[in-house]
């Protein structure tokens, strides 16, 4: 509504319905509009704050949640998986390191021990596939013995527990219980070997 303004002995005026009646400040008509208007504008803001939200669509993780666990447990609501159980070759597959074969044990275990030598009191094990001793890093038993050849002497298991020694050559020769090996001899336990200054006595396990 616009605002009219009283002149002294002149009606006022309504730029919308027109001269006014005498006496009259302001247009009824307006008013009336304006009541009408404001009326009608927050009726419709109280029907807007009255009513109820609109639901929202749930998305289709959601809607999984949403079914009961009785419809689950019935196949409603969600795909039914069928998983096949692993076959021999895949159980266990990258979980368990692989399995090692058992390897079997020689027939015959032997030790030769220092007796007289540098290293009085070492033991030396004895490979049943063959033993070599001298000074050269290349020999199974290396000994730091100026009178030892580089490859002095060889132990080997023969006819499947009987241990041979084998003089290779030497220079000072290989001598059990003080008698020179000229010859492949075979030894047993307690029998001493003696390369160079060393002397070694072979202990046996069956």
């Amino acid at each position: 509504m616009r605002d009219e303004r009283e002149t002294r002995g002149t009606p006022l005026v309504c730029p919308i319905h027109g001269p006014l009646e005498p006496g009259w400040t302001t247009c009824p008509y307006c008013q009336k509009e304006t009541r009408e208007s404001t009326r009608g504008g927050s009726e419709e803001a109280t029907r807007k704050r009255a009513a109820p939200p609109k639901p929202r669509s749930l998305s289709e993780r959601e809607t999984q949640k949403a079914v009961p666990a009785g419809a689950r447990r019935q196949g409603q609501g969600e795909e039914k998986t069928v998983r096949r159980a692993p076959g021999p070759s895949e159980r266990g597959r990258g979980r368990v390191p692989p399995t090692e074969r058992v390897q079997r044990p020689p027939e015959l275990l032997a030790w030769l021990i220092m007796k007289e030598g540098n290293r009085i009191g070492q033991v030396f094990a004895l490979d049943p596939g063959g033993t070599e001793i001298g000074r050269d890093s290349a020999n199974h038993i290396v000994l730091d013995d100026s009178k030892v050849s580089a490859f002095h002497a060889k132990i080997k298991v023969e006819e499947g527990k009987q241990l041979m020694v084998w003089d290779l050559a030497s220079a000072n020769g290989t001598f059990v219980n003080g008698e020179r090996v000229t010859a492949p001899v075979a030894i047993k336990e307690n029998d001493e070997i003696k390369v160079g200054t060393t002397v070694l006595v072979l202990k046996t396990l069956e």
